[in-house]
């Protein structure tokens, strides 16, 4: 609401409000959904799609967050993390939990999804 781009911008130059928002990383822990094959992107991108607003409950504001989104974030990445542990105590108590009692697998998706961000930032930053 707060954000305004001239008209001349707008014709001009086909700007609009989402080019200048920052690229949108969605992180979903403890993600357990089966995905059918698709990459956390693609799940992202199906989760993003309008719905049919007769068949869904509240589906037409569904529909109206989901188009902000896209709207808004035109670059846009997700990364799906399994739980941490197996274990409910230490899952609920994770801030106090070392690195070395975290699953393997939990730990091997941080590091590649912090490697992948710190990458785009690095890259973001060298094209300025």
């Amino acid at each position: 609401k707060r954000i305004n781009i001239s008209e001349d911008n707008k014709n001009n130059l086909g700007l609009d409000i989402g080019d200048f928002f920052p690229e949108l990383i969605w992180v979903v822990r403890d993600f357990s959904l089966d995905k059918q094959g698709k990459s956390s992107k693609e799940y992202l991108e199906s989760c993003l799609r309008q719905v049919d607003i007769e068949n869904i409950e509240d589906g037409e504001s569904k529909n109206m967050s989901r188009e902000i989104i896209t709207k808004n974030f035109k670059r846009r990445d997700c990364y799906t993390l399994i739980m941490p542990t197996n274990n409910e105590m230490k899952l609920r108590n994770l801030d106090n939990e070392s690195k070395s009692t975290l699953r393997s697998e939990f730990i091997a998706e941080v590091e590649d999804m912090l490697r992948n961000i710190k990458e785009r930032i690095f890259n973001q930053q060298n094209c300025t």
